[in-house]
Parts: structure tokens; sequence; C-alpha cells
């Protein structure tokens, strides 16, 4: 009898293992249109909601990475086009969080606006991940997002570009890099916030998902 719990223990640790590698991440963009004040809510209890991440590049025009984790849009309409309310990052600069935790995440959210005439909504970066606390990072597959973002036929307009976790793809999740790549319009974005959304794994998913790993690594040997 025990010999068979155990083998069905396995059998579905195995199952949640091979679901973590067949999940992917869901990526939604969205155009606020022609208005520019369209009012994103954006969010003031997230995970990373008032930390300072560590900006590795540069931040430009006066802009700040402390403006990501806000937990505000803009703060008044009048200063959509200012990037003192913004971070505009350089080509290839990265922003590091560490969550203090181990997290199992359920979205990301990333928000951008320009001003009239700026052509600074558009979007392009990468997810980098981490699981051990350590300074590696694994880059999350997205896909070609980044070509919707920047064939929006208005450009002068709010953006924001959610990314659902809809499996297993990103649990356990310590550290978090985002990359700020060129959007190929010749103008850096102005991002205003963005929100991680996630929760602590349960013990019993925890002692799941190692027993699983245990029963994969000895059946390698």
């Amino acid at each position: 009898m025990k010999t068979n719990q155990a083998v069905s223990i396995v059998a579905v640790c195995a199952g949640v293992l091979l679901s973590m590698a067949s999940n992917a991440a869901v990526v939604t963009v969205e155009n606020g249109g022609a208005n520019v004040y369209y009012p994103y809510t954006v969010s003031s209890t997230d995970l990373i909601n008032g930390m300072t991440g560590t900006l590795a590049g540069s931040a430009l025009y006066g802009s700040s990475a402390v403006k990501m984790t806000d937990g505000i849009f803009f703060e008044v309409p009048s200063d959509r086009g200012n990037t003192a309310y913004t971070l505009t990052p350089a080509n290839n600069s990265t922003l590091t969080y560490t969550l203090g935790a181990a997290y199992n995440l359920s979205s990301i959210a990333f928000y951008s606006a320009s001003g009239s005439g700026q052509t600074r909504s558009q979007q392009n970066w990468t997810i980098g991940y981490n699981t051990d606390g350590g300074a590696s990072f694994t880059t999350l597959n997205l896909g070609s997002w980044m070509t919707d973002v920047n064939n929006i036929s208005n450009q002068n307009t709010s953006v924001k570009v959610s990314v659902a976790f809809t499996g297993a793809e990103m649990q356990g999740i310590q550290k978090l890099q985002f990359t700020f790549l060129d959007t190929g319009v010749g103008a850096e974005t102005m991002y205003r916030e963005v929100d991680v959304f996630g929760a602590v794994p349960e013990p019993a998913s925890l002692a799941l998902l190692g027993l699983g790993a245990m029963a994969l690594l000895r059946r390698r040997r």
C-alpha cells in the first residue's frame, strides 16, 4: 500500500512539474487612444509598491526609477509630458527588484504615457527572473508582443502592457530584472508605473514541488 501511495504522489508531482514547463505567459496590449488623459488605475498595494529598484544604466531627462513604484499614473494631466514624473531609461538599461521572499507571481503590468507630439508611449522590455537569490537571471519568453506596441496608430497616447502567468512558470520568484530596449521609433519611452502581483506559496505547494523534484532526480539516477 505504501508503495502504491508513493507512486501516486510521484505521478502527481511529476504532472505538476510538467505543467510548469508547458504553461506560457499571456501578453495583453491596451492603447488608451487619442486621449492622453486615459485614466489607468495603477496599484499602490502590489508587491513592489514603494520599492526603489536598482537601475543599471541611465535615467534620461531628469527622470527617476522611484516613479515606477509610487502608485501614481501621473500627478496631474498637465504633467503628462514632463519626464520628471517618469522613468525614461536609456536603451539596455536594467531595473532590478529584490522581492524579500519567494513569491508565486500572477501578473506584471507596465504603464507608459506620452505628452502631445512626443511619441514616447511605445514599450519594449524583457523580464528576467531569479529563484535562488543570486545574481543570475533567466529571461522569460514573451514572444513578439513588441511589434504590436510599435504599430500603434496614434503615438501620443497612453499604453498598458500586462503579462498574466497562466500556470506555474513564475513560481518561487525572489528577484525581477527588467531590461528596457529600443522601440525603433527614435524617442525614449516615458514609463509611468510597473505593478507586480503575486503571493507567497502555501507550504503544501512547496512540499509537493519538492517531492516531485526529488522523484525526477531519483529516476535520472
